[in-house]
């Protein structure tokens, strides 16, 4: 789950090369978008939910917080600011 998720943090700040269509007809046609960021981060943060320490409470509600905001921000932004 956090290849996927650097794949779409990394694309998105240009270490990954994108080559755009000839045509494109989708919402989001380049990775250069922040909700291509933030759903990105959500991503690797569920990710990591699943290797964090059960005993580690502070680190799991710090990263449950970040993956909420970052999936609900993208969400959001895609449905009423695209």
């Amino acid at each position: 789950m956090c290849i996927p998720a650097l794949v779409l943090i990394l694309s998105y700040f240009g270490v990954i090369p994108w080559t755009p269509p000839k045509k494109c007809r989708a919402v989001f046609c380049d990775p250069y978008h922040w909700q291509i960021l933030v759903i990105g981060i959500a991503f690797l943060c569920a990710g990591l939910a699943l290797i964090i320490p059960a005993d580690n409470k502070g680190l799991a509600k710090i990263n449950g917080l970040i993956l909420l905001c970052c999936f609900v921000a993208g969400v959001v932004g895609s449905f009423f600011f695209r």
